[in-house]
């Protein structure tokens, strides 16, 4: 059975990497075509925590992972240790106070959250105690400008790291680079990079186990 995923550097100011981002992939082929967001990720943690492990996967360094409404709620059922895990709350997730008590639950279990591509201009109640759950800030540099300053400075002000994300040139990378942000993520630095391992069973004892060569 083959096991898949991609990753992608994020990097610092001086162009070091301090963590991945991970990424659903079923094969070679570099693209997401996954019918179903909530196995994606249970998929994606699956082979990065138990299938490959970290030390294969990103070194050890702290990963970000997109999760689905539905398991931030059900987070009973994941079974995986905070750690180096970085919750990553996308953009199409509606907020609300459901949400927002989960994530202070996921908080206060030690994990850390990064909000991907807020979007400031949300006309939603609670946007302070949302910015104020999050550890991480990602702003899309493809996204319209004025959105991108108005979440830059609401980050800002509340003390929360930026990720300048989507970074495709140099030029962007300059702007994001004059703007103060701290790290980066996009295609000037690395296009995802899949990973894979094979697993083969084996019966020991009677037991069908799997065995996954690390190489």
């Amino acid at each position: 059975m083959n096991h898949y995923l991609a990753r992608q550097p994020i990097v610092d100011r001086n162009g070091h990497v301090i963590a991945y981002e991970l990424l659903y992939r079923n094969s070679e082929e570099n693209v997401y075509t996954a019918q179903d967001p909530n196995n994606a990720t249970r998929q994606v943690l699956e082979t990065a925590y138990h299938v490959m492990g970290l030390d294969v996967v990103s070194q050890n360094l702290p990963v970000f992972v997109n999760f689905t409404r539905d398991l931030l709620i059900q987070h009973q059922q994941w079974n995986i240790a905070p750690g180096q895990l970085i919750i990553e709350v996308v953009e199409t997730i509606e907020f609300d106070q459901e949400l927002l008590k989960a994530l202070k639950h996921l908080k206060k279990a030690g994990y850390q959250i990064g909000l991907d591509d807020f979007n400031c201009n949300l006309s939603v109640a609670g946007i302070p105690e949302i910015i104020r759950v999050a550890d991480f800030i990602k702003i899309d540099f493809q996204a319209p400008f004025d959105r991108q300053k108005c979440t830059e400075q609401l980050a800002k002000r509340s003390g929360k790291r930026l990720i300048a994300e989507k970074i495709e040139t140099l030029e962007e990378y300059k702007r994001a680079l004059d703007s103060g942000y701290a790290y980066f993520q996009g295609y000037f630095f690395g296009k995802p990079e899949v990973l894979s391992a094979s697993s083969t069973p084996m019966l020991i004892d009677d037991q069908i186990l799997v065995h996954v060569p690390r190489s």
